[in-house]
């Protein structure tokens, strides 16, 4: 019996998929095209790819997908799909989202010897575009790096470059999750207006 408990404790540790979450904050009003009508978007999302998605109820909304990487990616794909078809004047020419990363991490990415494991290799290998804004957003110590494609005939390239930022969060999670990293939380108006203005500090393409 012992054994057998060994065994199936070892089989169930060897199909274990660690699950991560990335946030990203949304312009004012877009999270309603994720939500759906009475919630049904987001409840499709989460049983289509087992994921949990989260929103805070204030303006300059901010979208938290929790999941393994690879379907966190391709529920943040679907997400981009819906905010283009509801704004569709704002995501016809470079859609993308901004998302939330701790200043660690971006630190590490931007400037990693590791080819497979920096923003420069990330976007080149995809074919997309990722924009590291300057400084924190406001009251927090994560940072805007923005993704984005050339138009939306680029999904796939679009998923295949968040499923590389879900998985580097996976694999540094002492810097992702770091007990001292301070995460933002939306107040109101004056947030999403900050964010918008927030210049590039540096590009990769």
């Amino acid at each position: 019996m012992d054994s057998q408990r060994f065994l199936e404790a070892h089989q169930h540790a060897q199909s274990y998929i660690p699950r991560i979450t990335l946030r990203a904050v949304l312009p004012n009003k877009h999270a309603g095209a994720i939500i759906g009508m009475k919630g049904c978007r987001v409840q499709s999302m989460e049983s289509t790819y087992a994921v949990k998605v989260q929103m805070t109820p204030v303006l300059g909304r901010l979208v938290m997908i929790s999941g393994s990487a690879k379907n966190v990616a391709k529920a943040w794909k679907v997400a981009l799909m819906y905010l283009a078809d509801k704004f569709p004047e704002c995501y016809e020419q470079n859609p993308g989202i901004s998302f939330l990363i701790s200043k660690d991490l971006v630190a590490l990415l931007k400037n990693s010897l590791d080819i497979n494991l920096n923003f420069e290799y990330m976007a080149r290998s995809t074919h997309t575009q990722l924009r590291v804004k300057e400084g924190t957003v406001p009251r927090s110590s994560e940072r805007i790096v923005h993704v984005s494609i050339r138009n939306m005939d680029q999904l796939n390239a679009f998923e295949n470059l968040v499923y590389l930022l879900a998985d580097v969060t996976r694999i540094y999670t002492h810097l992702s999750m770091s007990p001292e990293t301070t995460y933002f939380i939306p107040t109101g108006i004056e947030d999403d207006v900050y964010i918008q203005n927030m210049k590039d500090e540096a590009i990769f393409m």
